[in-house]
């Protein structure tokens, strides 16, 4: 634990509203025109073909004061009223409440929660609670308990009426047991001197008190109680994050439930900071997956209430607006999302040619794995340059930045044409992107000719992950360069190095940073508070640094978490149920504190902390100055800055100001390394440019690792190293993959290790156990880089290819956290290779062990591994004291 004034880890996680309702539209609101309401989806099955069609004067559901009616139409139709995506948590308890009634003549209903789960290795669908019951005559409340096994994926719920009559369905409530906290607004966030109430419900007992507690973001308890009404009234709180945690008590003072929830207090954002040029603050949303419109809406408002200016959508594509090469384009879905944008002052950063559609791509009707990720089809290409010429003509202004692809420097997302992919031509798949980059933009221009638009890339441009140099070949083609007015680009990319390429062949346009913000490694999504702290720390560190070098339209990844995956980070504001982490607050800081005015350089205060250096930087907003100031490579120290005022405003990351006496020219805190600062006023610079700490290498060594060259085995059994079978989760249990020694392939030794699939795989490889007493825990100031290099040959490899894992892992084998690359496809001979970590400066919490791991993942082919040799780089980054520090 990093400070000493931290209480325990908060048992109650503020990750998770658990106690909320998991209904979208429980009261069935804001109905369409056939009468289905908002996030619902209708079946109206006709029982019996020869039947005639359902009349308008009965339609299959109507809603009135929130209660639902599913008309058969004297049993002629079975009425299905439908919500997909619940936002269900595995292997967790929830009760699912309503009350029914019956419409005149007997008549069956059914109230049914479907998921998918495994039985003798097949995904099969299973329900809970899926008998028909007779509807009663009178209002019947009905509670059904729904536990979901722990590999359950893709829940939905549905209300079904067969029969005679008419059934009606009223107060539905899905939730996990216990007590609920009702806030009293729909965004759990209020201004400064305002307050939210919570409504205790679902008490065990009216008789029984609810103690309470709200924590800040540091965890310290803040406010405290004990209610006997209910009602928790949250006031006369500074601006920050806070979660409110209740336990309902009996007589006895026993806890029978317990329940926490999350709130935060924010300023109103100034127009001037909203509607500033500087303001080039955006957000991601929720990308490739299909959601409800409804949560696009929160997704906006989300967005607007901290002054959010650019939000980069996936949902502007082809294949959203045409769903088969025979259909006509649909333009509701894209014209009801960029109506929705302009409503709230936000400007969309669209990212087309990516997916491309299934049914449009060359992959079609293969067996090849991520067929939207290949270029289409040469007779659809046509249709394609249609609806982007006719989207740009469309939108107009209303589309800030159009960006083709997504990080299509490396294979994850761009595969190119078939052919190149299943040779493993990268050269083919590079000039492909060029040929494919070309038809999309030039349509966009033909549609609109003042279209900002660009490529997508990673962080790793300009020399690209796999497709290299890629920024070099890219921009050395007239013809693309013809059609790009921006260049996108992720993350901690090197602006200074793109710039100088662009300025090489004499065409220097924006660079737009279309995902870019803190990232934690977490294999099993075990949010903290600690591990939220450091995404605020990262994101501030990325998004200074950028906008200190002119970057535009900085996209946050993520707003919200993606519901139903799972990823090996965490990085989002807001979970998938839209409860707020401390990152949506800091964020908020960041915009209010920055956006109406301009970064102007980075300050010279490396040496002004006791321990660790200080990044700063001057940002001149109107009437005065902000500095960023950041503790790096230290937990905690005392930092002293010269000032020539009398006092200055300190503004931590939650927005809450302190002024502070300037004592003889200077002004000494006490910072930490993952709470930034703001400094209203002037601070004095040191004399000379700005160096960072140099990393002093203070250990190197080979590691002894097992069998690295694959001489000892024992039959096919190699020893050392072990097979890996499917790690994620996928459906591809059953390949049959082979791992074998290979005495005919071989750089050195006797033999080598030969790893082969001739149908499509999951993630399958081999691993070995790195010996963990000779890796050291890096201190303060230092981090770690393991090196691998080996010796690998290639035939026929299609797909992700053939690739080297780092992982962390917990005493049980539980992979907590990893780092990938070198991803070759293709045939070719006998290659040295090396795989150069990043710096870890910790390893993820709960390790215990490191493996090293080999794979041929998503992908057929064979592919040889001999030579294996892993060396440990340990450095240490020089204290502020150093002397060469200016």
């Amino acid at each position: 634990m990093k400070k000493s004034f931290l209480l325990i880890a908060a048992v109650f996680l503020a990750a998770a509203v658990e106690g909320s309702e998991l209904l979208r539209n429980s009261r069935f609101e804001n109905p369409a025109e056939n009468g289905v309401p908002a996030g619902w989806i209708l079946r109206d099955i006709k029982l019996k073909p020869e039947l005639p069609d359902r009349p308008s004067a009965h339609p299959a559901v109507s809603v009135k004061n929130g209660t639902l009616k599913l008309d058969t139409q004297k049993g002629r139709f079975e009425v299905m009223l439908i919500q997909f995506r619940l936002p269900l948590k595995r292997s967790e308890h929830y009760l699912l409440e309503f009350e029914v009634r019956r419409i005149e003549e007997p008549v069956s209903y059914r109230s049914v929660v479907h998921y998918q789960t495994s039985e003798n290795g097949k995904r099969v669908w299973k329900n809970t609670s899926g008998s028909w019951l007779s509807a009663p005559e009178q209002w019947t409340r009905r509670t059904i308990k729904i536990t979901l096994p722990r590999d359950s994926s893709e829940p939905y719920l549905y209300f079904a009426a067969s029969g005679i009559g008419s059934v009606e369905i009223r107060n539905v409530v899905l939730r996990s047991p216990g007590i609920i906290l009702k806030a009293d607004r729909a965004m759990p966030v209020t201004a400064p001197g305002d307050s939210v109430k919570y409504q205790v419900v679902c008490k065990e007992s009216s008789a029984n008190a609810i103690r309470y507690r709200i924590r800040d973001y540091l965890e310290r308890i803040v406010a405290e109680g004990t209610v006997l009404n209910d009602e928790i009234i949250c006031s006369g709180l500074p601006n920050g994050w806070f979660c409110i945690e209740a336990e309902e008590i009996d007589s006895a003072g026993k806890s029978v439930s317990s329940r926490s929830a999350a709130f935060a207090v924010i300023p109103e954002v100034p127009d001037a900071v909203r509607t500033s040029p500087g303001n080039q603050f955006g957000v991601m949303v929720n990308p490739h997956t299909s959601y409800p419109f409804e949560q696009k809406v929160l997704d906006a408002e989300y967005a607007a209430r901290i002054g959010v200016r650019y939000i980069r959508t996936h949902r502007l594509n082809w294949g959203r607006a045409q769903s088969g090469p025979d259909m006509p384009f649909n333009w509701n879905e894209a014209d009801r999302e960029l109506a929705l944008y302009r409503q709230y002052g936000l400007r969309p950063v669209a990212t087309i040619g990516w997916p491309v559609p299934a049914w449009a791509s060359e992959a079609d009707g293969t067996g090849l794995p991520n067929k939207m990720n290949y270029f289409p089809k040469s007779e659809l290409i046509a249709q394609m340059q249609n609806y982007y010429r006719e989207l740009a003509a469309r939108a107009g202004d209303g589309i800030a930045y159009y960006e083709v692809g997504n990080e299509v420097d490396a294979s994850n997302f761009w595969m190119g044409r078939i052919a190149n992919a299943q040779s493993g031509n990268d050269d083919g798949i590079f000039n492909d992107f060029k040929e494919f980059y070309t038809l999309v933009a030039s349509s966009v221009l033909a549609g609109n000719p003042s279209a900002l638009i660009g490529p997508g890339t990673t962080g790793a441009v300009p020399e690209g992950v796999t497709y290299k140099p890629w920024l070099e070949r890219f921009w050395s083609d007239p013809q693309v360069l013809q059609n790009t007015t921006i260049f996108c680009p992720h993350y901690k990319t090197d602006i200074d190095a793109i710039r100088a390429i662009m300025k090489k062949y004499g065409k220097e346009v924006p660079i737009v940073l279309t995902e870019i913000g803190g990232l934690v490694n977490t294999e099993n999504y075990k949010v903290t508070p600690a591990l939220l702290r450091q995404i605020i720390k990262r994101t501030y560190v990325q998004y200074a640094t950028q906008l200190n070098k002119g970057g535009r339209a900085l996209c946050k990844f993520l707003l919200r978490r993606i519901p139903e995956v799972r990823e090996g980070w965490i990085s989002e504001m807001l979970d998938s149920d839209y409860t707020l982490r401390p990152e949506y607050v800091a964020y908020a800081t960041l915009i209010r504190q920055t956006a109406a005015g301009n970064f102007e350089r980075e300050l010279n205060l490396t040496r002004n902390a006791s321990k660790g250096w200080v990044e700063a930087y001057r940002i001149a907003v109107p009437g005065g100055t902000v500095n960023l100031v950041m503790l790096n490579d230290a937990d905690t120290a005392t930092v002293t800055f010269e000032s020539p005022d009398t006092s200055v405003i300190i503004t931590d990351v939650m927005g809450v100001e302190t002024v502070l006496p300037v004592e003889n020219g200077k002004i000494k805190l006490s910072m930490y390394e993952d709470q930034p600062l703001f400094i209203h006023g002037e601070l004095r610079e040191n004399p000379g440019p700005v160096k960072h700490p140099e990393p002093e290498l203070v250990l190197s060594r080979t590691l002894s690792l097992k069998n690295g060259s694959f001489e000892q085995v024992n039959g096919d059994q190699i020893a050392g190293w072990s097979t890996v079978v499917d790690e994620t989760g996928g459906k591809g249990g059953k390949a049959p993959f082979l791992v074998e020694p290979d005495e005919m392939e071989k750089t050195a030794g006797k033999r080598s290790l030969k790893m082969s699939s001739e149908i499509q795989t999951r993630w399958y490889g081999i691993l070995c156990e790195l010996p963990m007493s000779e890796i050291p825990t890096p201190e303060a100031g230092e981090y770690l880089v393991f090196k691998i290099s080996y010796d690998q040959k290639g035939e026929k490899i299609v797909g992700t290819g053939a690739g080297v894992t780092l992982a962390f892992r917990s005493a049980d084998m539980r992979r907590l956290g990893f780092n990938d690359g070198n991803w070759a496809r293709g045939t070719f001979d006998w290659t040295s290779r090396q795989r150069v970590s990043r710096q870890y400066p910790a390893f993820p919490r709960g390790t215990e062990k490191v493996t090293l791991e080999f794979y041929l993942g998503i992908a057929t082919g064979t592919v040889w591994i001999d030579n294996v040799k892993v060396d440990i780089e340990l450095y240490r980054k020089s204290n502020a004291s150093s002397e060469y520090i200016n």
